[in-house]
């Protein structure tokens, strides 16, 4: 039985067996389309289409966080510092962006700086990563340089996905379009201060169940919290 790197080369090999034209750009979509039935495709879209960010295999670490991440359901995912936890959730994100799939992402991060961080580096993918824009198209609006639907706090894509960030225990739930988020992520919302203190631990659960958490489509929104545990009694 092939390991989980043989089954990834041996995809992108065959696509790049395929000659260039609408029957590989197709093939590549369908082919790396539903992720939450099979998780690899995550893994294969990542090292297909961020061979700079992504380089060589993909840890079985990786691996598990990857499946965990593409369940809709709620759930919270521990990982140590430094295991690349923000790396995937943003090209989980991409992959979200990319096949319309969640129509509104409330993304929160610790502060709002780190949350627009964050966009920023999603935003440079769709707009520089010309093999993505190649097989998926342009995800930016007309104009997007000045555009006030594509900014590091709220982008909306042609794909109609609006993605929009906060910082923790800063703004109100989120609706747009009458729609609310069929996906929030919380990642890495607390620091080392902010957990030394019982005050602002409480501040930041009041917030997130009172505000956040509520705020999630009732029909099809789920909550993934990925952080690492910082203090005893930290969300």
């Amino acid at each position: 039985m092939p390991t989980t790197e043989e089954t990834i080369l041996a995809w992108m090999r065959r696509v790049r067996e395929i000659p260039d034209g609408p029957g590989r750009l197709r093939a590549i979509r369908d082919g790396l389309r539903d992720k939450e039935a099979n998780p690899l495709k995550l893994a294969i879209f990542g090292r297909f289409f961020f061979p700079h960010v992504i380089r060589g295999k993909v840890p079985d670490c990786h691996l598990d966080l990857i499946r965990e991440m593409t369940k809709r359901t709620d759930s919270a995912i521990i990982f140590p510092r430094g295991h690349a936890k923000s790396t995937w959730e943003k090209i989980d994100c991409i992959h979200d962006i990319v096949y319309g799939l969640e129509p509104v992402i409330l993304y929160v991060g610790n502060t709002v700086t780190d949350a627009q961080f964050h966009f920023e580096a999603i935003k440079s993918e769709l707009e520089g990563n010309l093999a993505l824009r190649e097989v998926y198209g342009d995800m930016f609006p007309p104009g997007w340089q000045d555009s006030p639907k594509w900014t590091n706090k709220h982008f909306e894509t042609t794909s109609g996905v609006n993605v929009v960030a906060r910082g923790a225990g800063k703004g109100r739930g989120v609706n747009i379009k009458n729609q609310r988020p069929t996906k929030i992520v919380i990642d890495d919302a607390e620091d080392d201060e902010m957990v030394r203190s019982p005050e602002r631990r409480m501040k930041l659960r009041q917030w997130l169940n009172n505000v956040i958490i509520p705020s999630v489509d009732r029909e099809r929104g789920y909550v993934k919290m990925i952080g690492t545990v910082l203090n005893d009694d930290c969300e």
